[in-house]
């Protein structure tokens, strides 16, 4: 395997025991760009030669300094979606308006990185306005999907995922209001974490200039392979400016250390919203799987709360967040549309229209819901360690951007459905600020199937635990760029594009 496809652990390694170099790790990051990202798109912005001057600094300073003066990532290279402000470097979250846009510091998660020696490179694609669950954008274009470039990579840390897929990079750093870490890993076939709400500081991450930390929204770290996210989720993880005086963070250790130790809590569907037919498959044959490790599994837990009318609660607040940045007219206009909708309708459409003319008093209703759910979880997570459920409704499916979002829909099971009804997935950790790390566990159909694995709240360590120890049961997948020849003297052909299944690893 090229040093493209090796984890950041072994990564770290390689450097540490000076047996490559961080110029040399960039180079090949480099090169794999340049040979297949014309067709991929993934990475929006780079700054090559400032990153080789930043590697060379690096192998200079590990020549000369004892291993416990240099940083958890020191002259490790990896990217950052285009969301996040890095100094020098444009930040336009796809939108046109925000073309010129170039930042002049560092958002603090980027700077945490920064200050744990890795090097950022590049900046990775998002959908306009970080605005879907596909990336494209009029300034950039569109991102496909590496393991079938007719597909969606996912959206918005669609880029991050395209990129980690691809070889591009070995680590990332994305966001999720609405599945935006997690969606992408999933038809990606990457790892992500979705951290509890407030634990990584979201300063940086904004369209506007000032320290508000938005509702819902989490920063988190995007890999190949679980204990990757645990270093980074380390790294980024904390308090930040006037947080800083009065509270440090220690999240406790993980409930278990083997497979054996978890009380898992299965849902591998819902009839709120259908699931493709492999991914429920995959889900139970893992919790078949985990039951001969020993673990404690419950096909059918009571579940605590009303989980369909958590799916509204969330829709209504995620739409109250995006609210945010438009205009009083098209708030006035979608309100008046709300007047005419059905009582029953619970749409995305309904929500959206809804959402635009949320009194504050409906708002801190809701939210006193939510509170209640909140604590209705944490009961339940006495009971439970981790909670495992789809990530979306469909694996990775073909580009669609040509109609409105609201009017799309896809198929699950040879039926159409709403294309915006997966957030119903996205519900569950969301609405309630709960940890969920996503991971790969199988490969279906030539695409890979990913895992929400759900915690209690700020309880990060316990859903990375269990992420890294599902290795034991799920095989690293082989990635379709993976066993290509040189980059230099490669070109990206049909059979790379689609590599023959019975190459590839994944669980049984």
């Amino acid at each position: 395997m090229g040093i493209q496809f090796k984890s950041v652990g072994d990564l770290m390694a390689l450097l540490a025991a000076k047996e490559i170099s961080s110029v040399e790790v960039l180079q090949d990051f480099i090169a794999q760009i340049e040979a297949f990202d014309g067709e991929i798109n993934a990475v929006a912005a780079r700054r090559f030669d400032h990153a080789l001057a930043l590697a060379r600094a690096a192998d200079d300073a590990r020549m000369r300094s004892r291993p416990d003066e240099l940083g958890a990532l020191h002259g490790l290279p990896l990217t950052v979606k285009e969301s996040f402000d890095v100094a020098g470097l444009p930040t336009t979250w796809g939108m046109v308006s925000r073309a010129g846009h170039l930042a002049t510091d560092d958002a603090d998660a980027v700077a945490r990185l920064a200050a744990a020696g890795a090097i950022v490179f590049g900046k990775t694609n998002v959908p306009e306005g970080l605005a879907d669950c596909q990336t494209a954008n009029p300034l950039y274009g569109t991102t496909n999907n590496p393991w079938d470039l007719a597909l969606t990579c996912g959206g918005s840390s669609g880029g991050s995922a395209a990129a980690l897929a691809a070889g591009f990079t070995c680590a990332e750093l994305g966001s999720d209001l609405a599945g935006s870490l997690r969606t992408p890993a999933h038809f990606c076939g990457v790892h992500s974490h979705k951290p509890s709400y407030g634990v990584v500081s979201q300063l940086g991450h904004s369209l506007d200039a000032d320290s508000t930390q938005t509702d819902l929204t989490v920063i988190g770290p995007m890999a190949r392979s679980a204990s990757a996210l645990r270093l980074l989720f380390d790294c980024i993880a904390g308090p930040s400016g006037f947080e800083t005086v009065g509270w440090r963070l220690a999240l406790p250790e993980s409930r278990g250390r083997r497979l054996r130790d978890f009380r898992v809590a299965v849902l591998p569907d819902h009839g709120a919203c259908a699931v493709d037919a492999a991914i429920r498959a995959a889900i139970t044959g893992l919790a078949t799987d985990l039951q001969r490790q020993g673990a404690q599994v419950d096909l059918e837990p009571k579940w605590p709360i009303d989980l369909e009318l958590c799916w509204q609660d969330y829709m209504m607040m995620m739409r109250a967040v995006g609210s945010r940045r438009a205009s009083v007219e098209a708030l006035r206009q979608l309100s008046d549309q709300a007047a005419g909708l059905r009582g029953d309708d619970r749409s995305y459409r309904a929500a959206v229209r809804r959402a635009a003319g949320m009194t504050h008093h409906s708002w801190l209703s809701l939210n006193s819901r939510r509170g209640r759910f909140r604590e209705a979880w944490q009961r339940f997570f006495r009971t439970y360690d981790v909670v495992l459920c789809p990530v979306h409704s469909s694996l990775a499916f073909a580009h669609d951007t040509a109609s409105p979002r609201e009017d799309r829909t896809i198929e699950i099971n040879g039926r159409r459905q709403d294309y915006n009804q997966s957030l119903f997935w996205m519900a569950i950790a969301g609405l309630s600020y709960l940890p969920s790390t996503v991971r790969p566990i199988s490969l279906v159909r030539g695409l890979p199937i990913g895992i929400q694995i759900i915690g209690p709240y700020l309880e990060d360590l316990t859903t990375l635990r269990f992420a890294e120890l599902l290795d034991e049961l799920c095989p690293p997948l082989v990635y379709p760029l993976q066993d290509a020849a040189e980059p230099e003297h490669a070109g990206f052909t049909s059979t790379q594009r689609h590599h023959d299944q019975s190459r590839r690893k994944a669980c049984s």
